[in-house]
């Protein structure tokens, strides 16, 4: 997504230009669910947050997949942005992270996938199968 990627690099004059031509400022990415606003936040870029907040209508209540909003990934990484957040009326929320990163929801996802243990001899079983199948072709 052009808007993820200007505000992950905080090219504030890529993103005015997107957002003039109708780029959905609230629109998430598939794997984590994040908004423009999150990634802004994640690469610390305060000139990019104020522009997707106050010009470009960004929600700041968003949540990630996980529940996170650019708020506490801010109150995390970056209490400065946070405070920023805060003055252009973001709801503060506790934040239940030390410090935030990507792997954090990768973790998050990883530890929903133990919920898939019961499964596990019959997915390694099926997989043992494509494994002799594929050798057989080759």
């Amino acid at each position: 997504m052009p808007l993820h990627l200007a505000a992950m690099n905080g090219h504030v004059s890529i993103a005015k230009l997107l957002c003039c031509f109708g780029a959905n400022v609230n629109a998430t990415e598939g794997k984590y669910g994040r908004t423009a606003l999150h990634y802004t936040v994640e690469r610390r870029h305060p000139a990019m947050l104020h522009f997707l907040v106050s010009q470009c209508g960004a929600l700041t209540e968003a949540e990630t997949y996980s529940g996170y909003t650019a708020h506490q990934m801010a109150m995390a990484a970056e209490p400065v942005l946070a405070a920023l957040l805060a003055d252009l009326g973001a709801q503060t929320r506790p934040c239940l992270l030390e410090k935030f990163s990507s792997d954090d929801e990768d973790n998050y996802v990883d530890s929903n996938l133990s919920l898939a243990a019961p499964w596990r001899p019959q997915i390694d079983k099926n997989t043992s199968l494509t494994n002799e199948a594929l050798h057989l072709v080759a």
